[in-house]
């Protein structure tokens, strides 16, 4: 699961090229007390110091030698706080429009995963798709009024 937090230091670890081609090496320390290697395919990177980020992805291990190394993927934070992260363009209703149409999206498919764990396997065709319908609509409908979309 990914979570939020600020880069408190970058260091430049230098080069390697990668499949898809040169990389550039970052060591990166956030203020929740995880750092580690990140590569960007740009010298200078998109994060820098007091930049919010999502932490995608963060792997810990030892190489060969024994010797332990940690890296993370970092994104762009979609939101913050409830508030939503312009970067120019577009309205606060449109962006909204959109938050809304990925929440019913997501519910959709926690709505069908829900119901297949469940197991509807001989209920009517018809009959399924209303249940999943109806259970998205519910779960769309809440997460939407608990983030005030």
């Amino acid at each position: 699961m990914s979570e939020i937090a600020k880069v408190t230091n970058v260091v430049a670890d230098g080069t390697w090229n990668s499949q898809y081609g040169l990389l550039y090496q970052w060591q990166v320390t956030l203020d929740n007390g995880k750092s580690g290697r990140v590569n960007t395919k740009d010298q200078k990177p998109w994060f820098g110091i007091d930049t919010e980020v999502e932490v995608k992805d963060f792997k810990q291990g030892t190489d060969q030698n024994g010797n332990p190394w940690t890296s993370m993927k970092l994104g762009k934070p979609e939101a913050s706080g409830g508030q939503q992260n312009y970067s120019g363009g577009g309205s606060q209703k449109g962006s909204s429009n959109t938050s809304k149409s990925i929440v019913y999206q997501h519910a959709q498919k926690v709505a069908l995963e829900f119901h297949i764990a469940e197991g509807f396997e001989n209920q009517d065709p018809a009959q399924k798709i209303q249940e999943v319908a109806n259970t998205a609509e519910i779960l769309a409908e809440r997460i939407i009024k608990s983030v005030g979309l």
